[in-house]
């Protein structure tokens, strides 16, 4: 499920006209919003947190509660089913739109 996740987020981004850099290993992922790779300190440090507060909040007004920064890690569970991350990714593009 982690792979649809993430295709969503990578979606919804891009249709936004944002750049995005999403780090996965398994059912774990950090969005970033920069472009080109996350693989350092100074990668993390140069992404856009101020999108990404706005982001996260519009988010969570719509619903779905993101990590609440950047540096921090999403996990996806077993309740997270494909209907469940289909509504998310809808609402998260929502987001971008507040």
């Amino acid at each position: 499920m982690a792979e649809i996740w993430e295709a969503g987020l990578r979606r919804v981004c891009h249709e936004a006209g944002v750049a995005v850099s999403i780090n996965r290993v398994g059912a774990m992922l950090t969005v970033f919003f920069k472009e080109g790779g996350v693989d350092t300190y100074e990668d993390a440090m140069a992404s856009n947190t101020e999108l990404y507060g706005k982001w996260f909040r519009a988010a969570l007004a719509e619903g779905v509660y993101m990590a609440p920064s950047q540096f921090e890690a999403a996990f996806i569970s077993m309740m997270h089913t494909e209907d469940v991350l289909g509504r998310a990714v809808l609402a998260l593009e929502k987001a971008f739109k507040y």
